[in-house]
């Protein structure tokens, strides 16, 4: 609690020191500060410290485990662990990050979004499947199954790298997307590429080439093998 405090009062310094002398350097912060003056909605000073806070706490853990949980799923796939591997070695970025959302979505690391509802309401109302909602209650949003759902989804069930990016809610959706949606599609093809460019990567034999999460919700060992 104390570090939580201490982290708190340096963004805020941080937030302010930058307002005052305010610089065009492409940072994250210079654009939420952009995004404030053009009055956006949640990007108010204690917006900005708390979406910072997110990114900086979230990234690491996050990042890290959607990572091991599409490698995981991508060497359950020999052909897909093919494409993936001839699209690391000629650098066709597109390709594997395609490939790397599609396995996160058969895996994902984070299935349901979770929020409590603050009022009363009514969720898809004037439909067959209106439900009420009663202030207080905690509901799930089960993004993983809605991402097979045949009346959106072509074909759900194919393993297929052909979708576009807006077909993936691994990270949320609408007004509860995480702020770091785009760090990730950046990020996590960087960090697997360099892996699958490896030849006849493997995981290594038993217990140490699966996930071990060591009763966390986040990967703590995983062991790969690949020819030199």
């Amino acid at each position: 609690m104390r570090y939580a405090a201490e982290m708190r009062s340096y963004l805020d310094k941080v937030i302010a020191d930058l307002k005052a002398n305010p610089s065009t350097d492409p940072t994250i912060l210079n654009r939420m500060l952009e995004l404030q003056s053009a009055d956006t909605p949640g990007m108010d000073d204690l917006g900005i410290r708390n979406n910072i806070l997110g990114l900086l706490i979230g990234a690491i853990p996050t990042i890290s485990k959607a990572s091991c949980f599409a490698l995981d799923e991508l060497l359950n796939r020999p052909d897909a662990l093919k494409v993936a591997h001839e699209a690391a070695l000629r650098g066709d970025h597109q390709v594997v990050a395609n490939t790397i959302w599609e396995c996160l979505r058969f895996n994902p690391h984070n299935p349901v979004v979770y929020r409590r509802a603050t009022r009363d309401t009514v969720v898809a109302q004037s439909t067959l499947r209106q439900v009420k909602i009663k202030e207080g209650t905690m509901v799930f949003a089960a993004t993983f199954s809605a991402m097979f759902d045949s009346l959106v989804i072509d074909k759900p069930n194919e393993f297929r790298t052909d979708r576009s990016w807006e077909t993936y809610i691994i990270w949320g959706y609408g007004m509860h997307t995480c702020i770091g949606a785009q760090i990730n599609m950046a990020v996590i093809p960087a960090i697997l590429t360099p892996l699958l460019k490896q030849k006849n990567l493997r995981r290594t034999k038993g217990a140490a080439g699966q996930i071990d999460s060591n009763g966390t919700p986040h990967p703590e060992h995983f062991h790969v093998e690949f020819d030199t």
